[in-house]
């Protein structure tokens, strides 16, 4: 375990391999003597540097840490860094909601973009997921929109499960083989419903074979 006095100084490194050193060295300390040793870092001038204090404000929660992380979502320019804090915004849980909700739409960046889905999927949060899955799906990246109706699946069990369920069936006619096929991923979620069932028949039939494919591998995974 490095001592707080060698992390002290590995922080106030000119190198910057020697600074994340530092932040590293932190993990086995607990938030209320991790937290002010991160933040001397915040502002940092290696893009790296500053994604690393923002992944450690995720795994070192307090109130000070989760200030700062509302903070850096705004200030902060890097859309790399910026993705990460949301990230680490999400491990507050429900409190996050809030803030990563609106900066989906401030912030159209596709890594920004799937951090912020992936994490809410993972969340007790059926609305604002099915709303910005709404919002993803006609983003300007593929991955992005692919993702937005991959994260429908996740609403299955939720009292908006038939607005979802009604926007599957809609991409199920898509003309992107990848939306069909994501699709077809999502409505297994949605079975034993006669419309799923239906939807995913006729997707066995699809002219794509990589849509044909994960339909069939669903029926065998039954």
């Amino acid at each position: 375990m490095v001592s707080i006095s060698e992390i002290q100084s590995y922080l106030a490194s000119e190198d910057p391999q020697l600074r994340m050193r530092g932040i590293t060295a932190l993990q086995p300390y607990a938030a209320d003597v991790a937290v002010p040793l991160l933040l001397t870092r915040q502002s940092d001038e290696e893009v790296v540097v500053r994604s690393f204090v923002a992944m450690g404000l995720g795994y070192k929660r307090n109130d000070e840490a989760f200030t700062t992380l509302v903070s850096m979502l705004t200030t902060e320019k890097d859309n790399n860094v910026r993705s990460e804090v949301a990230n680490s915004l999400t491990k507050y849980g429900q409190i996050a909601i809030p803030h990563i909700v609106p900066a989906f739409y401030t912030y159209p960046d596709w890594l920004m973009r799937m951090s912020i889905l992936l994490a809410l999927a993972d969340m007790d949060a059926p609305h604002e997921l099915f709303q910005l899955c709404l919002a993803a799906v006609v983003d300007p990246d593929a991955t992005v929109r692919e993702t937005g109706v991959k994260c429908l699946a996740f609403l299955a069990d939720s009292d908006v499960a038939e607005h979802s369920l009604q926007q599957l069936l809609e991409f199920t006619q898509s003309s992107s083989w990848q939306m069909r096929q994501q699709a077809a991923i999502a409505l297994r979620k949605y079975l034993p419903d006669s419309r799923a069932v239906d939807a995913l028949a006729m997707l066995q039939q699809d002219e794509d074979y990589r849509v044909v494919s994960v339909v069939l591998d669903g029926i065998w995974a039954t």
